[in-house]
């Protein structure tokens, strides 16, 4: 990219960038040390994951609290502490990034979500600020190539409507529309509250019956499974799957076949912390010691375990992406290239 103009010229082409992103979309994990350092790792199915190698993501700032509040197309919002809370968007592919003005709420509740509006062919950040007591809400929305953040006002007003410990989890882009997980206080039920990026509307999404009486705030997250919207169950080891999407009958229950075998007992208020990912018909789920459990989605087996290990002393895994040159300026003005 810095070698010409004419290079340059054709890297950065939104053909170009389209075709690399549907053949060349490599999966990493994004990882922190104990150093406070951002690191890359390719997805690996490998048995045994010993010192593998890694990336360096450098950054401006470093921070001790890095999370990753959503990914696409290449693209992953970070939010980081260092003296006060940042927004980051960044390509850890080409190493750009983009700092993202702060609003002035940055102490309070905070409901991210981040994803690409194909009308506009934009990226928007959704930010939800809630207080607990009086559950009271705030809706913004940034959009990349205007730059600047809008509230909301046409969103849901229905107190009786929370959010749950485990919504503090990014938005999951699915289908052009974002989701989180919420619950009802008249009658405890879960809902999904979903947010579509075009039409900028909040709406529900419906949930298998099965699900009334699962712990919402610890024991079930929602994820994208190869474009599918996809539930989490991780005590029970088990996923449901929305086939047709906003189709209640569509959804499917697929059983984790010997993840309860490996799955370790651990801490003393009986919260399971679980990454899961998804990656050529194969999930990826890693737990709080660093463990790998593979399981083959067809074949409906566990076929792989292995262990992810570094010369830190403390590494967590705190999200993923696929390699792309999608610019979060939206445009390549801004390198310097040789002539």
């Amino acid at each position: 990219m810095c070698v010409s103009k004419d290079w340059l010229s054709q890297l950065s082409s939104p053909k170009f960038i389209m075709t690399h992103q549907n053949t060349l979309n490599q999966k990493h994990f994004i990882l922190q040390s104990d150093k406070s350092l951002l690191n890359s790792l390719p997805f690996n199915f490998n048995t045994h994951l010993k010192h593998v190698s890694k990336v360096r993501l450098d950054l401006p700032i470093q921070s001790f609290s890095y999370t990753v509040c959503g990914s696409c197309n290449g693209l992953v919002l970070l939010s980081y502490l260092d003296f006060v809370w940042n927004l980051r968007v960044l390509n850890p592919t080409t190493k750009e990034s983009i700092q993202i003005p702060e609003l002035g709420f940055e102490r309070l509740n905070n409901l991210f979500g981040f994803g690409y509006d194909s009308l506009t062919d934009d990226y928007k950040l959704v930010r939800i600020y809630f207080l607990t007591r009086s559950r009271t809400k705030f809706f913004y929305v940034y959009r990349l190539r205007t730059k600047f953040w809008t509230r909301l006002m046409d969103v849901p007003s229905d107190d009786n409507l929370i959010l749950v410990n485990n919504s503090l989890l990014p938005g999951v882009f699915v289908n052009g529309i974002l989701h989180w997980f919420a619950k009802k206080l008249s009658d405890d039920l879960p809902v999904i509250v979903a947010f579509g990026l075009a039409d900028e509307k909040f709406n529900e999404v419906p949930i298998p019956n099965l699900l009334n009486h699962v712990d919402m705030d610890h024991d079930i997250q929602l994820f994208d499974l190869g474009g599918k919207l996809g539930i989490f169950l991780c005590t029970a080891g088990t996923i449901w799957l929305m086939n047709e999407y906003g189709v209640k009958e569509s959804w499917t229950k697929i059983v984790l076949r010997g993840f309860n075998e490996h799955k370790p007992v651990y801490h003393y208020n009986k919260v399971y912390q679980f990454n899961i990912f998804y990656d050529k018909g194969k999930l990826l789920v890693t737990d709080h010691y660093h463990r790998l459990l593979i399981y083959d989605i067809q074949g409906r087996h566990l076929s792989e375990t292995g262990e992810i290990l570094f010369d830190e002393f403390e590494i967590t895994i705190k999200g993923s992406y696929v390699e792309s040159l999608v610019s979060p300026k939206l445009n390549w003005k801004s390198l310097k290239v040789h002539s």
